[in-house]
């Protein structure tokens, strides 16, 4: 246990360095946490890899190496389409009252008669156009893909 403290320690400075994305700041439903939480224990275990704290790479740590290396890139990959979603979101909303069968997702308001739909995060929803496809992305994040 005290052979990672080097790593949290370094885990700690990078987090207090990196404040959360803007999306984060300006939605406060984003699970930002989740997020970070993720991408500090992809980082942790990369750390521990690299450092040899777990034993001699072998076949299967230098595969576990590969796999902890990419899913920390899917994070952060699906981390800036949630990102890019929710601005593309502001295309589609309205205010409560602006337009007669504008469709309600959470907080926030679709545009009637053009396609939008709802997509769901966690805790969090944005407008989605017609052409739009909604996933779920690590953490619970939405996305919005074409």
């Amino acid at each position: 246990q005290g052979r990672h403290r080097p790593a949290r320690a370094r885990l700690l400075r990078i987090a207090a360095r990196h404040p959360p994305t803007r999306a984060c700041a300006a939605r406060r439903s984003l699970p930002c946490g989740a997020m970070a939480s993720r991408t500090a224990l992809v980082f942790v275990m990369s750390a521990c890899l690299g450092s040899g704290a777990l034993g001699a790479e072998s076949s299967a740590a230098a595969t576990l190496r590969s796999l902890v290396e990419l899913q920390g890139r899917r994070a952060m990959a699906e981390a800036e389409i949630a990102e890019i979603s929710l601005e593309e979101s502001k295309n589609y909303e309205v205010a409560a009252d602006a337009e007669e069968g504008s469709l309600r997702c959470g907080d926030v308001y679709c545009a009637a008669g053009i396609g939008s739909h709802c997509c769901y995060g966690h805790g969090y929803a944005i407008c989605c156009g017609s052409t739009g496809s909604c996933s779920r992305g690590v953490g619970g994040l939405a996305l919005c893909t074409r």
